[in-house]
């Protein structure tokens, strides 16, 4: 595959992330959630909200969960995450 061929094929996963991402940012949007940031590396999104009513709904559903990302001497660091059109959405249960 030649360097602008292999450029091409990266550009097109980009564009289909963003995409993806857009379409995410506006479910959350309607919603009332307020996003904070997008990550994309190696095509892999994830996007960070303020903690929101959605995110307890979510959990009490099932459809999300906590998951630990650090400890202190108080214990872990929790953030929540859920999976919505192909992007990983996680809060922090700490800054909110």
């Amino acid at each position: 595959m030649s360097v602008h061929h292999k450029a091409a094929s990266i550009n097109t996963h980009l564009i289909a992330a963003m995409t993806q991402a857009g379409a995410v940012i506006h479910y959350l949007t309607i919603r009332g959630v307020s996003v904070k940031s997008v990550i994309l590396h190696n095509c892999k999104l994830v996007i960070r909200i303020e903690h929101h009513p959605l995110c307890e709904q979510l959990l009490k559903q099932g459809q999300a969960d906590y998951i630990t990302v650090g400890k202190n001497a108080q214990g872990g660091f929790k953030q929540g995450a859920f999976m919505k059109g192909g992007c990983k959405v996680i809060w922090s249960t700490s800054l909110h």
